[in-house]
């Protein structure tokens, strides 16, 4: 067979599974257009069905926060619930609705507050509000007509649950008209339409080349994409013979190309075959020669270009990896937050620090956005930002901003965000380098916090600082020290040729010798001296300074501070004065209390004898008139007798009563440790054994002790506990307490019963003699026991309290001054 012949045969055979492979490739190529059409109408669908998930998230949102908010638990307070919904208005363009349980609207941001308002239509399908109130979570309604705007609506609820209150609903009623917007704004091929669909088939919005086609035919290619958070649907539709029109042309292309490139290897490869018949003859024939056949020599070096190209690309190969193991260690052993973001703010790929920063795993972190985990205050600067970058205003943006983390505490970062265009010049994706500025944040606070009090401290102690750069003569004073000198707060500092003006020529020698021995010395200074304001006042201040020294030791200024120690002189000066008449005040007050005393002496002396002697003269004539002539009077009359006697008798225990109030307000006190515990328990006993026929419980804390008067102490408490055993007499199991307490932390003895207690709204009355708060019938006394205690205990420097209710007891409790105190 001739080279010839089989060449072409050859050919042929080549150009076979070429052919084949053509057609091959020919149908999937129309598949991949199908297939990537397919994949553009659904990701399309997808992308619009995520905008409006978005939208409605943001909307919910939203009205969680008013569905949240205090104001919603007070009816009175829905006015103001009604203004913060006013800014939901203006934030998303759609009304708010307050409605109840029974679909009655409570306000509408659409009508004035207060308006009467109509109950909320249920409309077909799923209802916002009532699914709402079924699942206790956010719902979306599908579409009906408003019984307010009589347009076309979808209503979004998020329900507010409480305790003790009715169930309530906050809801936005969403225009139609705003989603149709919406899909305005998409970009969509010719001929393709789109429309969103609610859960009961109504189109709430549609989108198509001729507004008034109906919807395309049984053989129109659908993509449907269900809401994540509503019952709603985007259906992208492409009509039969758009769809199938570049499927056609692709493959009419194909064929024609196939068709084409199988004529043309046919010619080529014939030609082919001629030029490489002649080749081989050539080779043959120079060969038999021993010459190497023509074209050997390009062959070669064409084999060493191969293998020169193939080592080239084995080290490209080796350095591109070597340079994705850098850049993956740096991206996951930074010590920043370092992420790649979509253009729509979700993560695409995080690192590790960033995931520590935020506290959210690797793998949660990539479900969410940054909108998702952005500080609600910092979320419109950082999308503003983002914007202006991917409108091309700018190629990056840095910004202080605050994350929510996952357990719900905020951090602060500094975010530098740039944007990575694609070879088309559209916005591929965000890098984001996120560093931790938390603890920067609270020192900066921190600092703030510490300046503010030290400005404080300076102003409570009018204490004002200073300081004065010898080499560039340049001062300062802080606010305090301009207030001191009555300076204008807006004027420098006083010049040194200027600052003797505020002194005496002799305070003002001494101040400038101090501050040259300390600028010659480096050893600190302080001194007193008197200044003039400039508003002419006089002050005295302490001049305090040292040493500003360089880094090599060298004194370079003073700073010190200025105290006005106005008050404190004017105090001494006071103080000297008091001292100088305190003794001659002390001896005019000393005389005039022993007067005082010698009078109140005379007084109990009258009381006790000329007072009482009328007394028991009235009171034993009563008792003889009785005993010799009772059998001749009347009942009547046996009663005036009974009550003069009566009379007599308490008369006598008022005296007595004065008496010792009048005791225990003076006389010397002799101060010793009291066992007050034991005192206690041998005053109920005598109680007790003056009333055998009682039962009451005591419980005595032991080892309790005052340092004080035992006669005064032992007083006291027979009136605290006659009282606490006279007021328990009704009770069905009484109880007496003594007990260790405290008042205003001092330690104290407290005296508890369950008796009947008293209306602390009366308590101002308890310690006045002779007021009383309970009726004589109901328990008898003079109202001079409680008095007679107050003056004891503070006679010992002390204080005594009542706490008590009605039918619950009372509780007194009381101090003395401690030992030393007392010496």
């Amino acid at each position: 067979m001739l080279l010839r012949s089989f060449l072409i045969r050859l050919v042929w055979l080549c150009l076979l599974p070429l052919l084949m492979l053509a057609v091959y490739m020919a149908v999937e190529t129309i598949k991949a257009e199908r297939q990537e059409r397919d994949t553009e109408a659904l990701n399309l669908a997808r992308n619009l069905a995520t905008a409006i998930d978005q939208n409605l998230r943001a909307r919910i949102g939203a009205l969680n926060i008013l569905a949240v908010s205090p104001l919603i638990d007070d009816p009175a307070r829905w006015p103001e619930l009604y203004q913060e919904a006013k800014g939901f208005l203006q934030s998303f363009g759609s009304h708010v609705i307050l409605a109840d349980a029974q679909m009655q609207m409570r306000f509408n941001t659409r009508e004035p507050y207060g308006t009467a308002l109509p109950r909320l239509p249920r409309p077909s399908g799923q209802a916002a509000v009532p699914t709402a109130f079924a699942t206790g979570e956010p719902a979306v309604g599908d579409m009906f007509v408003g019984p307010v705007s009589k347009g076309e609506l979808v209503a979004i609820a998020v329900p507010s649950l409480r305790e003790g209150r009715q169930p309530l609903v906050v809801l936005t009623v969403v225009e139609a008209s705003q989603y149709r917007k919406r899909l305005e704004q998409v970009a969509l091929p010719a001929g393709w339409a789109v429309s969103l669909i609610d859960g009961k088939g109504d189109a709430i919005a549609r989108r198509a080349p001729d507004p008034d086609e109906a919807p395309a035919g049984d053989d129109a290619e659908r993509f449907v994409v269900k809401s994540e958070l509503s019952p709603w649907s985007v259906v992208l539709e492409i009509p039969g013979e758009v769809y199938r029109a570049p499927l056609v042309s692709a493959g009419v292309g194909l064929a024609i190309g196939v068709l084409v490139a199988t004529l043309t290897g046919a010619v080529g490869g014939l030609f082919a075959s001629r030029r490489l018949g002649a080749a081989v003859a050539a080779l043959a024939d120079s060969g038999a020669d021993g010459r190497a056949p023509a074209g050997i020599t390009e062959i070669a070096a064409v084999r060493r270009m191969l293998d020169r190209s193939a080592e080239r690309r084995k080290e490209a190969e080796t350095a591109r990896l070597a340079s994705e193991r850098r850049f993956r260690a740096t991206f996951e052993q930074a010590a920043v937050g370092i992420a790649l973001v979509g253009p729509d703010g979700r993560w695409l790929k995080v690192n590790p620090k960033l995931c520590e920063i935020v506290g959210y795993g690797h793998d949660e972190l990539l479900t969410k956005s940054f909108q998702d985990i952005t500080h609600p205050d910092d979320l419109a600067s950082d999308l503003a930002q983002a914007r202006q970058v991917l409108d091309g205003g700018a190629e990056s943006y840095s910004m202080e901003k605050r994350y929510r983390r996952k357990d719900g505490s905020s951090v602060w970062v500094n975010l530098t965000v740039a944007l990575v265009r694609d070879e088309e010049g559209e916005p591929d994706y965000f890098i984001s380098v996120v560093e931790d500025i938390q603890r920067r944040k609270e020192a900066e606070a921190a600092l703030k916090e510490r300046e503010a009090a030290l400005k404080e401290a300076q102003r409570l102690a009018a204490l004002g600082s200073w300081s004065w750069n010898r080499d560039t003569g340049e001062q300062v004073w802080s606010a305090e020290l301009y207030r001191i000198y009555g300076r204008d707060p807006a004027l420098p500092p006083v010049p040194q040729s200027e600052a003797h003006g505020y002194f005496s020529p002799e305070g003002w020698a001494q101040i400038t010798a101090e501050a040259d021995a300390a600028l010659a010395t480096g050893l600190p200074f302080e001194c007193d001296a008197e200044i003039r304001r400039a508003d002419g006042g006089l002050r005295w201040v302490t001049i305090r300074g040292e040493a500003s020294r360089a880094a090599d030791g060298r004194v370079t200024g003073l700073h010190g501070t200025v105290q006005d120690i106005t008050e404190r002189k004017q105090a001494a000066e006071a103080l000297r004065e008091l001292n100088a008449s305190l003794e001659l005040r002390v001896e005019q007050r000393t005389a005039a209390l022993t007067a005082a005393n010698q009078e109140l002496d005379t007084f109990a002396y009258a009381v006790s004898h000329d007072l009482r002697a009328p007394l028991r003269a009235m009171n034993g004539f009563s008792q003889a008139l009785v005993e010799d002539y009772g059998d001749c009077l009347d009942g009547e009359a046996r009663r005036y007798l009974d009550q003069i006697c009566i009379a007599s008798r308490k008369m006598a225990d008022l005296i007595d009563g004065v008496l010792a109030l009048s005791r225990s307000a003076r006389g010397e006190l002799r101060h010793d440790t009291i066992d007050v515990s034991g005192m206690a328990a041998g005053i109920l006993a005598e109680l007790a054994r003056v009333e055998p026929e009682r039962t009451v419980a005591t419980e005595i804390e032991p080892g309790l002790t005052l340092w004080g008067d035992p006669r005064m102490l032992d007083a006291a408490l027979r009136n605290l506990l006659g009282n606490a055993w006279k007021y328990t007499a009704r009770t069905a199991a009484p109880l007496i307490r003594v007990h260790a307490g405290e008042l205003d932390g001092r330690p104290a003895v407290c005296v508890s019963d369950n008796g009947a207690g008293f209306d602390m709204a009366y308590a101002d009355r308890l310690f006045q003699p002779f007021r009383r708060l309970h009726r004589q019938d109901e328990f008898p006394g003079i109202g001079i026991g409680l008095a007679t205690v107050q003056r004891i205990v503070r006679r010992h420097g002390g204080e005594i309290r009542a706490t008590a209710a009605p039918g619950q007891g009372a509780t007194f409790c009381f101090t003395f001054a401690e030992q030393d105190a007392a010496a």
